[in-house]
């Protein structure tokens, strides 16, 4: 019966995993004519009012290829279309079978509410994971093609920081589509958190201390490795908020 289930959230979410695959490989593709870009534009930025704010860190970028490939898809891109792909599909989730009164036919089939949810979330789980993996496979195949490359096995070392990162998120997402009976609703208000996130973030005390300084694995660029304490505290985060959003289906009239 899970199969059954998690076949059936699949086909939901199919578009958005095509999609979401799609954009992330699309953006990846093109960040190495963005690194040549910066380069040739750089020594005239100095003339722009807010450039001084920014000017070591692009600086640096522009010095450093590698710095910049894992900067803007590890630090930026990826996170940043994370933060859409979970608030899109982990809101409707749920928001969406009872905005369309299917819930109810759902919730009369001989499984439970766990059954249900954990579908559910291994449906967005996919998707999350689909979105790191194809993309930033896929941006790595688009490099060597161009002559572009980058070691695989160093860059794919900040892999699992994406994923971890996303699937709190995801799971950030799932508790906002159980307490909002709307998947457009569940979806702003979850983006919405995730955005105070990033702006506490930038806070001097917190910066690089939060979910997305972990998911940019800043220790992994140096070592080629995994970090496990970013990656142990990603994975309990994930699951604790996953666990908040099952207590809260499980307890909830729906």
């Amino acid at each position: 019966m899970m199969m059954t289930l998690f076949r059936k959230e699949l086909r939901e979410v199919r578009w958005k995993l095509i999609v979401g695959v799609g954009i992330a490989v699309l953006t990846g593709a093109f960040l190495p004519y963005g690194f040549d870009i910066i380069r040739g534009s750089i020594q005239f930025m100095g003339e722009i009012p807010w450039f001084s704010g920014i000017q070591q860190q692009l600086e640096a970028q522009a010095a450093d290829y590698r710095l910049y490939l894992w900067a803007n898809w590890y630090g930026k891109n990826l996170p940043q279309y994370l933060m859409v792909i979970a608030a899109i599909t982990g809101g409707a989730l749920l928001a969406g079978e009872k905005a369309s009164g299917t819930i109810q036919f759902l919730l009369s089939r001989p499984v439970s509410r766990k059954q249900v949810f954990a579908a559910k979330y291994a449906a967005g789980a996919t998707v999350i994971a689909a979105t790191v993996l194809a993309g930033t496979l896929g941006s790595l195949a688009v490099w060597s093609l161009i002559g572009r490359s980058v070691s695989w096995t160093w860059f794919l070392s900040g892999m699992p920081a994406q994923i971890l990162g996303g699937l709190f998120l995801l799971s950030l997402a799932m508790i906002f589509s159980v307490l909002v009976d709307d998947a457009l609703k569940a979806g702003v208000f979850s983006f919405a958190v995730m955005v105070v996130l990033t702006i506490l973030e930038s806070v001097p005390p917190l910066r690089g201390r939060l979910v997305f300084g972990m998911m940019a694995a800043g220790r992994s660029f140096s070592s080629g490795l995994p970090t496990p304490l970013p990656l142990f505290i990603l994975a309990a985060a994930a699951a604790l908020a996953g666990a908040l959003a099952l207590n809260l289906f499980c307890k909830r009239d729906v």
